[in-house]
């Protein structure tokens, strides 16, 4: 949606992305972004840090992913 509201408006836009599911589930559109050379700020939440005490389903230690190989 993000790419294709820059596609349409040509201004920069923002997507907020769920926890590393919502990273890891949107991967393919990143990089097809990137190859389109699309002007799209991304951000990933995450749980607060007092949560993983719990070992909640949808956490992941998110500054390991490997932006690097893009």
């Amino acid at each position: 949606m993000a790419e294709g509201e820059f596609l349409y408006s040509g201004k920069p836009t923002l997507v907020n992305l769920h926890t590393v599911n919502g990273l890891g589930n949107s991967i393919a559109y990143i990089y097809t972004a990137l190859k389109d050379r699309s002007s799209i700020v991304i951000t990933a939440g995450q749980q607060d840090t007092r949560h993983i005490f719990h070992d909640p389903i949808l956490y992941a230690d998110i500054k390991r992913i490997g932006w690097s190989q893009l």
